[in-house]
């Protein structure tokens, strides 16, 4: 039985991505053991059990915002180190760490305790070279140690086309085996025929996602929706948020707008059924945001939801719609006040086309892989 290490220091239950992948791993046929080395989330989220016997998992505890300086450096010690002597005494023939964040142990484990563990990598968002320079010194100086690792890797995956190119341009002295695009689709059993071709009345929004003021169109999608009277309500489901963000929607005191909270992934599909139009907010402050097509932008299309993408979010382009739905609208959220409701009802020429993406569809290739290297 192969023994594979998966590594991932956020908690995986604010990454859908990732609880998707073990999900597919769960129902894999293939003989394998993995071992999942991770952080437990709040205590507003559910841990996720897995349902299979050759799934384990090691948690250590969350790093949250505010946290005293000594309880984070512990917790970093216990991650690192304790995930670095669990594959030392496990020795797993593979290994698969998500964002540089994770790499430590996989880089040390590789290098000087296992040659030939086959190592693979996988990036949910896209860092430029400045942004590690700037950013947190702990993860640049894990970067600095994947880029001595790279040429040993069998994998290097990034979310979109885009993103994959900018990172091979800024790092273009390095020989990469083996690069990929692994987009973030959701389970096929998500698929929503909506027998219902009109909106509701009112029409309701729905924003899944981190919920801050300066990096979204809040108070725009807000507004717009104050000024409908009615005719329009949006709920906001979020288990990360900035506390201007709170404040802001709190004293907008509108009976059309709604923080629920936090809801679980596996649950989503029955939350997102009940809406007509799933929403994305990001304004594109970064080149990240600007060459991404966002997990909820699936997530809404297989639940039969339209969806408002922001201008900004080039990445996405390739999936805008004409003449189908579900939609995808190019939205200029500034200027939505003024033209927006225009966009309230459907073209009734509007046909069904089912959306194709699934997770079925990609993760194949990073799973054959794993458990049959190429000659």
């Amino acid at each position: 039985m192969t023994k594979c290490a998966l590594l991932h220091f956020r908690a995986l239950e604010k990454y859908p991505p990732t609880l998707n992948l073990i999900s597919f791993l769960e129902n894999h046929q293939y003989k394998a053991h993995w071992k999942v080395f991770t952080t437990a989330p709040r205590e507003n989220m559910t841990l996720y059990v897995s349902s299979s016997d050759k799934i384990s998992f090691h948690r250590t505890n969350e790093i949250y915002r505010n946290q005293p300086a000594i309880s984070r450096a512990l917790i970093y010690f216990r991650f690192y180190i304790g995930t670095l002597i669990r594959l030392i005494l496990w020795r797993p023939e593979v290994v698969l760490y998500f964002e540089s964040i994770s790499a430590y142990p996989a880089i040390i484990y590789k290098r000087f305790f296992n040659r030939k563990a086959r190592l693979f990598v996988h990036y949910h968002e896209y860092i430029a070279p400045h942004e590690y320079r700037e950013g947190m010194k702990l993860n640049n100086y894990f970067h600095q140690l994947e880029k001595k690792i790279y040429p040993d890797t069998e994998w290097v995956s990034h979310t979109h086309p885009t993103r994959l190119k900018d990172f091979l341009n800024d790092n273009k002295e390095i020989s990469f085996p083996s690069t990929r695009v692994m987009p973030n689709f959701p389970p096929r059993n998500w698929l929503l025929k909506k027998e219902q071709y009109q909106y509701g009345d009112p029409v309701r929004m729905i924003s899944v996602g981190s919920l801050g003021v300066d990096s979204l169109y809040l108070k725009e999608i807000c507004e717009f929706v104050i000024n409908t009277k009615g005719k329009v309500i949006i709920d906001f489901y979020t288990h990360t948020f900035r506390e201007e963000a709170k404040a802001y929607l709190e004293n907008l005191n509108s009976p059309w707008i709604k923080l629920k909270g936090t809801v679980d992934y596996h649950i989503l599909p029955e939350i997102l059924q009940g809406y007509d139009i799933g929403l994305i907010l990001y304004k594109g402050l970064y080149q990240n945001v600007v060459n991404c097509a966002p997990n909820k932008l699936f997530e809404y299309l297989v639940c039969g939801l339209d969806v408002w993408l922001p201008k900004e979010l080039l990445g996405s382009y390739q999936y805008l719609t004409n003449g189908v739905y579900p939609q995808v609208l190019k939205i200029d959220y500034t200027t939505l006040a003024e033209n927006g409701h225009q966009l309230l009802k459907r073209p009734t020429e509007l046909k069904f086309e089912e959306p194709q993406f699934f997770m079925e569809q990609v993760l194949p290739d990073l799973v054959n892989s794993m458990y049959h290297p190429e000659a």
